[in-house]
């Protein structure tokens, strides 16, 4: 009974701990209506204020929140960085969220539902030449 009862305890863990990955806050990087990897996303309380969280973007462009403190107001700006070597690097002025003009609702306790942050046209530049 007692092994049933730790094995219980074991499963029980490992599914809550799932739950609450899939349950943190989240923003989905797009350009160009599609997701975007490898983009490190920083939230600040105000546009010239510090870092009060970052993720970085996976394959599928969310990037997964692990803490965020309460509030500062209603809204986080946001401020992206580059990560990858892909060929492609993002604008200089999405580096600092006084001059991205990136900003999101601060996020719902009782909601689940990630924010999408939809990259502007000129966001990304590539790195190498197109050959004529």
């Amino acid at each position: 009974m007692s092994i049933f009862c730790s094995l219980l305890a074991i499963v029980g863990c490992s599914v809550s701990s799932s739950e609450s990955a899939n349950q943190s806050p989240m923003i989905i990087v797009r350009y160009q209506g599609d997701p975007l990897a490898n983009v490190r996303v920083q939230l600040h309380d105000s546009e010239s204020g510090p870092v009060v969280a970052a993720a970085i973007s996976d394959q599928a462009g969310q990037a997964r929140f692990k803490q965020l403190p309460p509030p500062g107001g209603p809204q986080y700006f946001v401020s992206v960085e580059s990560i990858s070597d892909g060929g492609w690097i993002l604008d200089s002025k999405l580096g600092n969220s006084a001059t991205s003009g990136l900003s999101i609702p601060s996020f719902d306790s009782t909601s689940q539902q990630p924010h999408e942050l939809d990259l502007p046209p000129s966001a990304v530049r590539l790195l190498t030449r197109k050959k004529r």
